[in-house]
């Protein structure tokens, strides 16, 4: 069964490099998620979920049955010397939880591990480098109970590991796809955003994004609109005509788009010719 599962996830990988990931979105146990800037992707463990926090460049895993906090750290650049420094130092995971390094770090061609333990809890970090200069680090941190079945999970995900080249253009165009020739209309309610003191600071409560790449608000067509990508973050730019650039974080929150982390319904443009 193992093996079958194992050709499965290869074949996925083949015929696609997973569905790209999404700051807000949440992801299944088993679904194959893509981060296009790294080139990197791999699957998200079973019985565990990810995402990918606004505040946060790294991709969160927990799991609804077991105890204990699953991190994918993404670096760019970061040579085998500084991944070294990274698995060497102390572990702070918050909430007093503090891992410290223990025994040596592993070396395998392109792959560093390493063990990390407190009173109470366990961790262990795998590091794989791609070829292209990005690298992606996971940390795993559970009760020390669940060593063994931590350990399991760690080592799957990281065999599991695909590398491409990286093309921050092909979230710009997953964007673009949702986007253009769309209405975004905002939510007004606290219970519809995640910035709940904030609902105000975006004027406007409907924008169309027009696919000749205008935007109009308030029936007037205002300027241009773009997306940008750093890193693992994507924002809408808005640069109306005559001002200055407005700058707003992208993410997804179930069926809607998010703005600065204030929800809105997407619905086909009226306006947009």
């Amino acid at each position: 069964m193992r093996a079958v599962i194992i050709l499965l996830f290869a074949c996925q990988a083949i015929l696609g490099q997973g569905e790209i990931v999404q700051t807000g979105k949440q992801y299944d146990p088993g679904t194959r998620v893509y981060f296009p800037s790294y080139g990197i992707s791999f699957v998200v463990p079973r019985n565990w979920k990810g995402g990918l926090a606004a505040e946060d460049a790294v991709f969160f895993m927990a799991s609804d049955t077991k105890p204990g906090v699953g991190l994918a750290i993404f670096k760019s650049g970061s040579s085998q010397k500084e991944l070294e420094n990274y698995l060497n130092a102390v572990q702070n995971l918050g909430d007093n939880i503090i891992l410290q390094p223990e025994g040596k770090i592993q070396i395998k061609e392109t792959e560093l591990s390493r063990s990390y333990s407190s009173t109470l809890y366990r961790g262990k970090a795998i590091a794989k480098i791609g070829s292209h200069g990005h690298s992606v680090l996971f940390f795993f941190a559970v009760p020390a109970a669940q060593e063994k079945y931590y350990l399991s999970v760690v080592e799957k995900i990281s065999a599991l590991v695909s590398f491409s080249k990286p093309d921050p253009s092909i979230m710009v165009k997953d964007w673009q796809k949702k986007l253009s020739g769309m209405m975004l209309q905002k939510l007004t309610t606290a219970a519809d955003s995640s910035n709940t003191g904030d609902i105000q600071k975006i004027s406007f409560t409907e924008i169309h994004l027009c696919k000749d790449g205008s935007y109009h608000t308030g029936g007037q067509k205002m300027g241009k609109w773009q997306i940008e990508v750093k890193e693992l973050k994507s924002q809408l730019i808005l640069q109306r005509t005559g001002h200055e650039s407005s700058v707003y974080s992208l993410g997804m929150s179930g069926d809607k788009v998010s703005l600065d982390g204030i929800h809105f319904k997407i619905l086909k443009s009226l306006e947009c010719k």
